[in-house]
């Protein structure tokens, strides 16, 4: 191969040009487009928000990029959750808590 540099290509183009460098021939051509597949997007772990106040255990909840929803309950503190703390959740599921009655 020829040091790029000092290369003087005298109007060579395209495959031509590839070849006159010594660049391998592809066997198909590929075009300009990569295909890398959809990005993996890791698991959230649930927080435990049992005995927190019902904004804080919101604010926990989505700040993770989960979604929070009110099962039941009316009055501070959080008693239970589902999916329980500790537990693996897709980006954007749902945890469901409940407040005292």
């Amino acid at each position: 191969m020829k040091p790029l540099l000092m290369m003087r290509t005298k109007g060579i183009t395209g495959p031509a040009f590839a070849k006159h460098c010594g660049i391998p021939k592809l066997s198909k051509s590929v075009g300009n487009t990569i295909s890398m597949g959809a990005p993996v997007i890791p698991d959230v772990i649930v927080p435990d928000v049992v005995g927190m106040a019902e904004t804080l255990a919101i604010s926990t909840i989505e700040g993770l990029g989960l979604v929070a929803l009110l099962g039941a309950g009316t009055l501070d503190p959080v008693i239970s959750q589902d999916p329980i703390a500790g537990a693996n959740a897709a980006p954007g599921s749902t945890v469901t808590y409940t407040l005292t009655s």
